[in-house]
């Protein structure tokens, strides 16, 4: 049996034991011969990638359909707790930096997580703009945890705009906010 037909018979065999990578090795070994291939072996070889590709994309798919599930699963349970922090600030001054702070991770929950951009800016725009409307009845001290917010909030609105950060100190004002 010359080589070129012992490779056709492994993959006639591999095929019937479903071993597509064996198969594949197998044809890809006859085309580097270099001849020009059957009908028999061209169909053979377009079957053994084909089966080959369509098991990996099989896999792929039972892989991402787990993996959408998974992250909406986690997806809700984020949002149900961050709405849940939400009706407990509400107990908290307007002004709050665990208020705003609760109300700023609420809208970048649903800005990222859920891509619900909307409903993050509706729910973080009242929380600045009633906060706002009592910054000037604050001490000092609270002033700046409470302004802090409101840059955090801004390099939000603008990366939700496109718009990239104008200067370092807005990253750091969220990492001054991760804080709280």
């Amino acid at each position: 049996m010359s080589e070129r037909q012992n490779n056709f018979f492994k993959a006639k065999l591999a095929d019937q034991a479903d071993r597509h990578t064996d198969m594949t090795e197998a044809m890809k070994s006859t085309v580097l011969m270099g001849e020009v291939l059957t009908v028999e072996e061209r169909n053979m070889f377009s079957a053994s990638y084909k089966n080959r590709i369509g098991k990996v994309r099989s896999s792929w798919r039972v892989l991402n359909s787990i993996e959408r599930k998974e992250t909406g699963v986690a997806s809700e349970q984020s949002l149900c707790s961050y709405n849940g922090a939400g009706e407990l600030g509400k107990e908290l001054a307007l002004t709050h930096p665990i208020r705003l702070g609760v109300a700023l991770n609420l809208s970048v929950c649903y800005y990222e997580t859920m891509r619900f951009i909307e409903k993050a800016v509706d729910l973080a725009k009242p929380a600045l703009d009633d906060a706002i409307a009592e910054l000037d009845k604050l001490n000092e001290e609270s002033y700046r945890d409470s302004t802090l917010w409101t840059s955090a909030l801004q390099q939000e609105e603008d990366t939700a705009d496109g718009v990239e950060p104008e200067n370092q100190n807005q990253e750091g004002d969220l990492d001054e906010m991760d804080k709280y």
